[in-house]
């Protein structure tokens, strides 16, 4: 057994369970005992709290000054619009969200803000990075607007909204990332296969799943820089950039860490019979020192024999 077997074998032994740095990577590729779907988890998990951080410190306040401020008229949504025959204007507003109630369609507040909600005569309009998504009100939608109702509701159904913006994005990113190893997995092989690298479909799934660990991180830490107020979405936009940008390097560095393949030579190829070259070939078997004929040589070294041919002198 030569010095690559045995380093693989001491490789393969330890278990994968840190995906920082290439070395720790490339381990997910070829361990017997992988961690692979804990640490995504984790990493989802992480993500998915620091969503909700930023939900619950930056939209909550903004929904709660809106319902307060809501007429104590009967006002609704019925029959597919919105019957409002207050003021419209801007009901609650900061930096990252406005809530505003445009029933004439004449106004266009609010949309400064990085995301606008906008109560209209038909839909509900989405303003955000320069577009928007318009929502139209169901014909059989009955929807109490007025302050009693709106606040009752509010504080009735906030717990099952905080469990779904939890929810939303542990699952959006969890198979986000079942996708992004699959489609990263052929590349894992074929770098692989180009250096001579050990690694099967399985290994570049795991090895590929773990290139993502670090770049679920630095998206958890940036959606807390952007509820801090450290950038705007336009800054958000360039973490996604840079957490992709971190995979790829990842991605292209950690399959050279992997085992390199065993060269076994096969006994049965053509020997070489020009003169001064020679030719060796290692088979994984037993046997004794002894001299075979034809200018043949076998040596044994631990389980491995080595036959060298020479073409004897004239």
């Amino acid at each position: 057994m030569d010095s690559h077997e045995i380093e693989n074998l001491k490789s393969e032994s330890k278990a994968a369970f840190l995906p920082f740095g290439f070395r720790g990577i490339a381990r997910f590729g070829y361990a017997r005992n992988v961690f692979l779907f804990s640490i995504e988890l984790a990493v989802v998990l992480f993500f998915s709290l620091c969503v909700l951080w930023f939900v619950c410190g930056n939209w909550f306040p903004v929904i709660s000054d809106a319902v307060t401020k809501l007429p104590d008229a009967p006002v609704r949504i019925a029959n597919g619009q919105l019957e409002w025959d207050e003021k419209d204007g801007v009901l609650a507003q900061t930096s990252k969200l406005a809530i505003v109630v445009n029933a004439y369609g004449n106004r266009r507040q609010g949309r400064e803000s990085d995301m606008a909600l906008e109560l209209a005569e038909n839909s509900l309009n989405i303003y955000t990075c320069g577009r928007y998504l318009n929502l139209n009100y169901k014909e059989n939608l009955i929807f109490n607007l007025d302050r009693m109702s709106a606040v009752s509701w509010w504080y009735a159904w906030r717990g099952a909204v905080v469990f779904w913006i939890c929810f939303i994005p542990f699952f959006f990113l969890f198979i986000v990332f079942q996708l992004l190893s699959l489609i990263y997995m052929p590349f894992v092989r074929g770098i692989a296969a180009l250096f001579r690298r050990n690694c099967s479909w399985v290994g570049a799934y795991m090895l590929s799943g773990a290139t993502l660990a670090i770049p679920g991180i630095i998206l958890g830490l940036g959606v807390i820089g952007y509820s801090g107020g450290c950038y705007g979405v336009s800054g958000l936009g360039v973490i996604v950039l840079l957490a992709l940008s971190v995979s790829w390097i990842f991605l292209l560095g950690a399959p050279l860490l992997l085992p390199r393949k065993d060269r076994k030579i096969n006994p049965s190829k053509k020997r070489f019979r020009k003169k001064g070259l020679f030719s060796a070939e290692v088979e994984e078997k037993g046997g004794t020192e002894e001299v075979i004929p034809y200018g043949f040589t076998q040596k044994t070294e631990g389980n491995r024999s080595i036959h060298k041919a020479f073409k004897p002198k004239q």
